[in-house]
C-alpha cells in the first residue's frame, strides 16, 4: 500500500527526534527533502528543523526562506534571502524570491512591478503570472477583478488545476452559474473519479436542470462507494464509517442532493423508472449513513420523516 504523504513525514521527524549529531544533520536534510518532493505545506516544521542545518545547499535555502515567509518571521526570511543572493546575485529565480519578500511585507505596488517584469522578460513563466495574482488576492481586490486575473492567467495555462478550483469558487460564490459549472467540468476532466466536483456540478444544475443534477449526484455517489478517489475527496464529498463488519462508503451530500433531483422529476413524470429506481437508492443510502453516525432521536425525528416524503413512489403535481 502507498503510505499517505504525512505518515511518512511524521516518522521522518520522529527519527530526526531520535537521533543526534552528524546523524541528525542527515535526518534532517531527509526530512526537509522528503516535504519538498511530496510537494507538502509544512512552514512550521520547515522553519523548526531547517535552521538547525550547518551548511544547508540552496534548495533548503530557499525552501526555509519561502517558509519563513509562511509564518510572518521576516527577520528570518531576510537573513536567508542574504545568505541566496550571496550565491545566486542575479536571475530570474532570485528576482521572484526578493518579488515574494516585497509581498510578505504587504509592497504591493514594488512586487506587482518585480513580478510584471518577470512575466515581460519570460511569458512562459507560471510562477511569477500566479505570485501577480496572489498580489492581486493580497491587496484586497473585488471578485471581479480577481476572477479576471484567473481568467487571463489560465487562458495562458490552462492546466493548473488549483486555480481552476479557485476560480470556480469565485463564481458559485457570486452566483455566476454558468461559468461556475464551466470550470468544475474543466476539473472532472482532471479527475473524472473525483466524487466532489460531480456533487458540485449537481449542486449548481439544482433547479435549472434537474436531469443533469441528478446524472451528477448519481455519479458522485457511487464514485464515493467504488473509487479509490473517494479518499482525496472526504473533507467536501464522503466520509468513511465502520458498524460491526461492514465499512459503510457515505456520501450525504450527493445522496441527498440525488433524492431531491430525483424527487422533482418524479413529479413531473412519476412512473420514470430509472428515476424511481435512483429515487430509492438515494434514500437506501441516506437511511444506512444516518443510522450508522447520526444521533438515533434526531435520525428517527428529522432525517427519516424528511427522507420519507422525498421517497418513491412520487405523485404527479
Amino acid at each position: 500500500a502507498t503510505i499517505q504523504p504525512m505518515s511518512s513525514i511524521g516518522e521522518q521527524v520522529k527519527v530526526v527526534e531520535a537521533s543526534s549529531g552528524r546523524g541528525r544533520q542527515e535526518a534532517i536534510t531527509a526530512l526537509l527533502r522528503l516535504i519538498r518532493t511530496q510537494q507538502v505545506r509544512m512552514p512550521e516544521v520547515v522553519v523548526k528543523y531547517g535552521t538547525l542545518l550547518k551548511s544547508p545547499p540552496p534548495e533548503v535555502l530557499e525552501q526555509v526562506f519561502i517558509a519563513a515567509l509562511d509564518v510572518h518571521d521576516l527577520t528570518l526570511a531576510k537573513a536567508y534571502e542574504g545568505a541566496l543572493s550571496r550565491q545566486f546575485p542575479s536571475g530570474a529565480r532570485m528576482a521572484r524570491l526578493k518579488a515574494m519578500a516585497l509581498e510578505a511585507n504587504e509592497e504591493w505596488s514594488q512586487a506587482s512591478e518585480a513580478y510584471s517584469k518577470l512575466v515581460d522578460d519570460n511569458g512562459s513563466n507560471s510562477l511569477a503570472h500566479k505570485r501577480l495574482i496572489c498580489v492581486t488576492l493580497g491587496k484586497s481586490a473585488s471578485d471581479l477583478e480577481t476572477a479576471t486575473a484567473l481568467g487571463e492567467y489560465l487562458s495562458k495555462f490552462q492546466s493548473d488545476r488549483a486555480a481552476w478550483q479557485r476560480l470556480a469558487e469565485l463564481h458559485a460564490k457570486n452566483h455566476d452559474v454558468p461559468r461556475a459549472i464551466f470550470c468544475y467540468e474543466e476539473l472532472t476532466l482532471f479527475d473524472p473519479a473525483a466524487p466532489q466536483w460531480h456533487c458540485r456540478l449537481g449542486e449548481l444544475y439544482c433547479g435549472t436542470n434537474d436531469l443533469f443534477a441528478r446524472k451528477h449526484f448519481a455519479q458522485s455517489l457511487e464514485l464515493s462507494k467504488s473509487s479509490s478517489s473517494s479518499v482525496r475527496g472526504t473533507t467536501t464529498a464522503g466520509t468513511t464509517m465502520t458498524s460491526g463488519k461492514k465499512r459503510i462508503i457515505g456520501n450525504a451530500r450527493a445522496a441527498t442532493g440525488l433524492l431531491l433531483a430525483c424527487y422533482a422529476l418524479g413529479q413531473q413524470d412519476p412512473e420514470d423508472p430509472l428515476n424511481v429506481a435512483l429515487g430509492t437508492l438515494a434514500s437506501q443510502h441516506l437511511k444506512a449513513l444516518y443510522q450508522t453516525s447520526a444521533d438515533p432521536d434526531l435520525a428517527s425525528t428529522i432525517v427519516a420523516p424528511f427522507v420519507k416524503d422525498k421517497s418513491p413512489p412520487y405523485t404527479r403535481t
